[in-house]
């Protein structure tokens, strides 16, 4: 699982969603949709999230929608400090999917959901996360 945030830009500190009414929130490519009303804000389409922490960074939007994993990791891999320090608000956790596409075959998908399993049960993940500062 993953944690689903809104990652204020520098200086602004979050207690609840609604103090983003009327404000600008990356996203990347659509997400996010069900954790604000249709007009509560405006949504600015970002395509991966290092463009998402640099338009934190220069204040051009006033927070960024996703997983909290990646978009510390965009912080850190972008040397942006002050926006690491920086109090994310969780919105809710999400399951972490691995997608297939629909002609894939049966075997192939079994094979990966076995993978999958077994990465999940190792200490592979949070050897990642200590690696790369996400613990």
């Amino acid at each position: 699982q993953t944690d689903l945030v809104l990652w204020p830009r520098t200086a602004m500190s979050l207690s609840n969603k609604a103090q983003l009414n009327g404000k600008v929130v990356g996203r990347l490519r659509g997400g996010c949709q069900r954790v604000f009303e249709p007009t509560a804000v405006q949504f600015y389409e970002i395509n991966e999230f290092t463009q998402g922490v640099r338009m934190l960074n220069a204040k051009r939007i006033d927070a960024l929608c996703g997983s909290r994993e990646a978009i510390l990791f965009a912080i850190r891999r972008n040397a942006l400090p002050a926006l690491e320090v920086g109090q994310a608000l969780q919105i809710e956790q999400m399951q972490v999917s691995l997608l297939a596409r629909k002609d894939l075959p049966t075997p192939v998908i079994e094979r990966l959901q076995r993978a999958t399993s077994k990465v999940m049960k190792s200490a592979l993940p949070q050897q990642f996360r200590s690696r790369y500062g996400l613990k």
